[in-house]
């Protein structure tokens, strides 16, 4: 009965956390909210947003740890760029080097690259949600790390395509 009491209410009836978890899992999901900036969105719309950007990230994410140049720039001792500097490619290390990386969010300061470019006026917003600008690292276990910073806008559903965010 109590489980479907909870179900009804949609909260949980019996909650074994302690204060703390409760404050540090509300301030977990605020970093996220902040994150993929879907603070202040009704929230018809939150979870969809959400999830698009999620989505879209985590292709960014795909075709980087799926580039063989990318995971050869992160083994030890990388390369300078050269051709001549390259490590020998190896067929079929690809998928196993990406399991060898971690990916972490990176939560920018209020007031920093897109806030600044959408109150200067350089970046559209007339069209749909304004652009959005994640960073990442990616970790390397053997201690190489790469700064990722991605521009994303939204792309508006058309005659051929669904809508997305895109990178731009």
């Amino acid at each position: 009965m109590l489980v479907w009491a909870s179900l009804l209410l949609g909260t949980p009836f019996l909650d074994f956390r302690t204060d703390e978890e409760i404050d540090e899992d509300d301030n977990e999901v605020r970093r996220l909210e902040r994150f993929f900036d879907v603070e202040g969105l009704p929230e018809e719309e939150y979870l969809v947003e959400w999830q698009a950007k999620e989505e879209a990230l985590s292709k960014v994410v795909d075709k980087l740890l799926r580039s063989q140049r990318f995971l050869d720039c992160m083994l030890p001792g990388a390369y300078s760029g050269t051709p001549s500097d390259a490590p020998p490619r190896r067929s079929g290390a690809t998928a196993n080097e990406a399991d060898n990386v971690e990916v972490s969010y990176v939560l920018p300061p209020p007031g920093t690259v897109g806030d600044a470019l959408i109150s200067q006026g350089s970046l559209s917003t007339a069209t749909g949600p304004r652009p959005w600008f994640p960073r990442l690292v990616i970790a390397h276990r053997e201690g190489s790390l790469a700064l990722v910073s991605v521009a994303l806008e939204h792309v508006a559903r058309g005659k051929d395509r669904e809508e997305r965010w895109a990178c731009t």
